[in-house]
């Protein structure tokens, strides 16, 4: 594996690997102090993506979302991709791997103030015929674009319609 010299998105340089092309693993920067892991999956522009306990982990979920996009292409082809779909790689590095996926990443964030029924149908069928708890869901959803970016009413109309669909033997 190829060795760099990655630049972070505050300018700060580390050496990096290139697990896949595109993807850089690196120690974490330790003068974040926003999250507690060791190591990171970030773009080679620089921006941070996903954070991991360990150098293993972290080479690991770059494989794992190796095919989600094209990852060489630039940052602002990235977020002016319409069809990358934030939620999709959540799930994808908060599910399948040991990562967190970093929300304050600079990939394509909608300005959406609303929700849509197709919004609310996603996150049931995440939620689907597990034994997760209200507040689980809620925590789901806080994290989740397009609630994330909601005020508190809009949010717990949300909440209540998932909830009926999830849990209908529940009020919410």
């Amino acid at each position: 594996m190829n060795t760099f010299t990655h630049t972070l998105a505050d300018g700060t340089t580390v050496t990096a690997t290139e697990p896949v092309p595109g993807l850089r693993v690196y120690p974490a920067d330790p003068n974040t102090g926003s999250y507690d892991y060791t190591w990171a999956v970030g773009h080679h522009s620089g921006l941070l993506l996903v954070a991991c306990d360990a150098q293993d982990e972290a080479e690991m979920t770059a494989k794992e979302i190796a095919d989600f996009t094209d990852w060489t292409r630039t940052a602002e082809e990235l977020r002016g991709d319409a069809t990358l779909d934030r939620h999709a790689l959540r799930n994808r590095i908060n599910h399948r791997t040991y990562g967190v996926f970093q929300y304050g990443s600079e990939l394509p964030t909608p300005s959406r103030t609303s929700f849509t029924d197709e919004d609310i149908l996603r996150i049931a069928a995440d939620h689907e015929g597990d034994d997760t708890d209200g507040p689980a869901i809620i925590s789901d959803m806080a994290i989740t674009e397009p609630f994330m970016y909601l005020d508190t009413e809009t949010f717990n109309d949300a909440y209540g319609k998932v909830m009926r669909l999830v849990h209908p033997e529940h009020t919410a």
